[in-house]
């Protein structure tokens, strides 16, 4: 993956500005916001995966701990596809 900012970049910033299109290049604050979000999804995931662990230790008593796994797990792959349809990365294919 890379954050250079390279000629089918400045292709695609220049064929955007044709069309009338603000287009910001990928960059390195792109990089700044995966690799937070990714941290801050690691710090959940770890939390979800305590809880399930120790689901039955009575202070950690909660309602529904694998709903809880489900939505952790559909918020990772809805923040995977948010990071291709915001073009924060580049997808070959």
């Amino acid at each position: 993956m890379s954050f250079e900012f390279t000629p089918q970049e400045q292709t695609r910033v220049q064929l955007a500005h044709l069309g009338g299109v603000q287009l910001d290049p990928i960059g390195h604050a792109d990089l700044a916001v995966i690799a937070v979000l990714s941290s801050v999804y690691f710090v959940n995931f770890a939390a979800v995966a305590f809880l399930v662990w120790n689901r039955n230790y009575p202070p950690l008593k909660s309602k529904y701990p694998f709903l809880m796994a489900a939505i952790m797990i559909s918020m990772f792959i809805y923040f995977l596809g948010d990071l291709v349809l915001k073009a924060h990365v580049h997808v070959r294919g």
